[in-house]
């Protein structure tokens, strides 16, 4: 498929799925997750960011010439760096380690009727939380999004063969969508 082709294919999976696990050899996440997220662009998308700051996102999307009027990001890393500074379409939860926190704003997102949820990414959560605390999470998470009207897509960077957390995802996502056996750098 081409670059336009899968960017599709991968939206075409949100027709008949509520959660997708989309992973990504780290290599190419930045290409990757631009291109979702442009692809996304006009939906009410909810970022949960555990990898970049919401400023760092912000740029590179504006960078990109990527439209994020309908983007809220929820950032749970730059509190963890410094005490972050108020940016528009932006809330900060302390750290990737307060699942409750997180869990709590992507609930409001489903509440007030988002149609996407990003979630940036699982693989970061691990140097935070025990592995059970984050298998339960995202577990929970999953059922929520099943119950909602909101589609939720989980990022995992890695083969899901290399990570306890991204293979049980697998058990409790709707879909997998592996692009890690892609070339390198096909997706920039």
């Amino acid at each position: 498929l081409s670059e336009d082709n899968y960017f599709m294919d991968i939206l075409s999976q949100f027709k008949t799925n509520k959660v997708v696990l989309l992973l990504m050899p780290g290599v190419d996440y930045v290409g990757i997750s631009t291109n979702v997220i442009r692809s996304l662009s006009k939906y009410k998308v909810g970022y949960i960011t555990l990898n970049k700051t919401c400023e760092s996102l912000q740029e590179t999307f504006q960078n990109k010439r990527i439209k994020q009027d309908n983007i809220i990001f929820i950032d749970a890393i730059s509190q963890t760096i410094k005490q972050p500074k108020k940016i528009d379409r932006c809330h900060f939860v302390s750290s990737p380690g307060q699942l409750k926190s997180i869990a709590s704003a992507m609930v409001k997102l489903m509440t007030h009727k988002f149609d996407y949820i990003i979630f940036d990414s699982l693989t970061n959560l691990s140097v935070y939380k025990r592995k059970d605390a984050i298998a339960k999470f995202i577990t929970v998470m999953a059922n929520k999004a099943k119950e909602s009207n909101t589609k939720l897509l989980f990022y995992g960077v890695g083969k899901k063969d290399d990570d306890v957390i991204l293979k049980h995802t697998c058990t409790v996502v709707d879909e997998v969508i592996d692009l890690t056996t892609r070339s390198p750098r096909a997706y920039e």
